[in-house]
């Protein structure tokens, strides 16, 4: 059976009439065309995890690797970070007087 796919999408002068064996094969080798068939079933993970240990690894550089320097390009972003951790595990004075007045400390 004839089966006539391309004739009125191509911008190319096609046959007019293909054999379905031969367009369901073409049909086939175009879609395993790609990486698809290169890919593992484990691709996506290692993605992500690619992505995550470049992320902590670029933390850590800006925020904790020594560079032998006394100022570099990432001293402001270490002084605001250490900074707000500093206040984070820090007591404000008001915090210190309501746990006084609580008996808790």
């Amino acid at each position: 059976m004839p089966v006539n796919k391309f004739a009125s999408k191509s911008p190319f002068p096609t046959k007019k009439i293909i054999d379905s064996s031969l367009f369901s094969k073409y049909q086939r080798r175009v879609q395993n065309l790609g990486l698809a068939k290169y890919l593992s079933p484990f691709s996506r993970s290692y993605h992500v995890g690619s992505i995550v240990v470049t992320v902590a690894a670029g933390a850590y550089i800006v925020l904790y690797a020594d560079f032998k320097q006394d100022h570099h390009c990432f001293v402001p972003v270490r002084n605001w970070y250490h900074r707000k951790i500093s206040e984070f595990w820090t007591l404000s004075d008001k915090e210190k007087q309501e746990l006084r007045e609580q008996g808790k400390l």
